[in-house]
């Protein structure tokens, strides 16, 4: 987002004499300038899940697509995942930056150019606690420090 003004310069001419065309005795012209850029990105997050349907000890594969479709370059991004109770982070995806605190899953991207993307699998495990047949759902979210001219698309559920 840009927020311009602009310099207007004006002109006015007259005299001791009669015109008789008034019209070209005035000019006006402004040359715009910019007052504040503020940093905008439009993210964008999807999440999908092997299978939905659970049993005791499945193996589960998340994957998180996300996307800058924004027209800005995007600094500060972070991907996180809270793992619902009953699952178990087993693998994933260690060369973004994923720090685990509990079952949050947290993975910090340094930058998303404009329409770069990129994918996140992991999987985890059901606990014996998870009776058979269970639907488990989990959500992904993805935030930044800037302004995102679209935030309805940030979080996305696998079930």
């Amino acid at each position: 987002l840009i927020i311009m003004d602009a310099v207007i310069n004006s002109v006015n001419i007259t005299g001791d004499i009669d015109d008789i065309n008034r019209v070209n005795n005035d000019y006006v012209s402004g040359t715009p300038r910019i007052l504040n850029a503020v940093h905008t990105g439009d993210l964008f997050v999807s999440k999908t899940v092997s299978s939905g349907v659970v049993s005791t000890g499945d193996i589960l594969t998340y994957s998180i697509y996300y996307l800058n479709s924004g027209s800005s370059n995007l600094t500060g991004i972070y991907l996180q995942d809270t793992l619902q109770s009953g699952l178990t982070y087993i693998t994933g995806d260690l060369a973004t930056g994923l720090t685990i605190n509990g079952q949050i899953l947290t993975w910090y991207l340094s930058g998303l150019a404009p329409n770069d993307s990129g994918t996140i699998t992991f999987q985890v495990q059901v606990d014996s606690n998870v009776l058979s047949g269970t639907i488990i759902s989990n959500s992904a979210s993805i935030t930044g420090s800037f302004t995102d001219i679209d935030s309805a698309d940030n979080t996305s559920s696998a079930s």
